[in-house]
């Protein structure tokens, strides 16, 4: 029924032909519950009765697991640690990305909610309500946003793109952070370690002319001490000799 699905798919939507493909074998573990999945479907089906079939497939995926209520923590987990490794595709892109290998796809699919429940935040349930209605009447995504957020899609792109930083890009800020402060551990370090030594070897050498003075100071005591004791001695011989 569904030939080419890939094997981690919970589930398939034919919207054209009204058409759900789901498993009949229980969900395997860490997969999303049964009911979630059919959920997630039917509404890829209610997206193309309203729409037609020129939706990206980003606000496709976006959509339907806003609809579905599947996005967990755990999800927020996987975008913190995808942004991590420098995966923040354009939205565009992201169309490409279902089609590359689970890895991809996961992380595609991820993005795709945060895009589409920003721009359900940004006018609410009833903003996000007109838009649908008005991409209906105009046929394409842009003039409807122009209409209802007064953004172009390039705009609201980069609006996204800093609202998903902010929100889950802060592992990465850390990690660079932690970077920086590992760098600046190392360097004072080795300051620490070349400071210690200079002055191990300044006291060393502090040391070094001490001791030479005291041993020129010795040497210089004793070569007096041996020229008053010949005096005396020279005085003597002339006192006897009278």
């Amino acid at each position: 029924m569904a030939p080419g699905a890939p094997d981690w798919s919970g589930g398939l939507a034919f919207p054209e032909g009204d058409r759900i493909v789901l498993p009949t074998f229980g969900p395997r573990a860490g997969a999303r519950p049964l009911a979630t999945v059919l959920r997630h479907e039917l509404a890829h089906v209610a997206l193309t009765r309203q729409l037609g079939s020129a939706v990206p497939r980003w606000f496709h995926e976006g959509y339907a697991q806003l609809a579905s209520g599947s996005w967990n923590a755990r999800d927020a987990w996987a975008l913190r640690f995808a942004i991590l490794q420098g995966r923040l595709e354009s939205l565009e892109s992201l169309s490409l990305d279902f089609a590359r290998g689970r890895v991809r796809a996961d992380h595609a699919y991820l993005l795709s909610y945060t895009a589409v429940e920003f721009l359900h935040r940004m006018g609410g349930a009833d903003g996000f309500a007109r838009l649908l209605e008005r991409w209906r009447e105009m046929g394409e995504l842009d003039p409807a946003l122009r209409r209802t957020y007064g953004l172009t899609l390039g705009q609201f792109e980069r609006m996204w793109r800093r609202d998903v930083g902010r929100r889950f890009g802060w592992l990465l800020v850390l990690a660079q952070a932690a970077v920086f402060w590992t760098i600046l551990t190392i360097l004072l370090l080795v300051l620490g370690y070349w400071k210690k030594r200079r002055t191990r070897q300044k006291l060393e050498a502090l040391e070094t002319a001490v001791a030479a003075r005291e041993v020129r100071a010795r040497l210089e005591g004793t070569a007096e001490a041996g020229s008053a004791g010949g005096g005396r001695e020279v005085i003597d011989e002339v006192g006897g000799s009278e």
